[in-house]
């Protein structure tokens, strides 16, 4: 079955970002979309669940570091 496609409103209301925030994201590659015509775009619901996969896992990282850092700073 074919990925469905959304909206750039509707992406935003999964991130809970402003349509503009969505738009930076396409322009600066970090979400993929998809033109549908020359002032429209579409994003894959996969690419979003991607996308939204990578994000928490680099904001665990982050966090773990920040931790271990926190953890070091008591040590001394």
């Amino acid at each position: 079955m074919p990925d469905k496609l959304i909206t750039v409103k509707e992406a935003a209301s999964r991130l809970s970002v402003s349509v503009r925030t969505v738009y930076r994201l396409m322009d600066s590659g970090a979400l993929p979309s998809i033109r549908v015509g020359p002032k429209s775009r579409r994003i894959s619901e996969v690419a979003l669940d991607n996308f939204i996969l990578q994000a928490s896992q680099e904001t665990m990282r982050e966090a773990k570091q920040e931790k271990i850092l926190f953890q070091g700073q008591d040590e001394n």
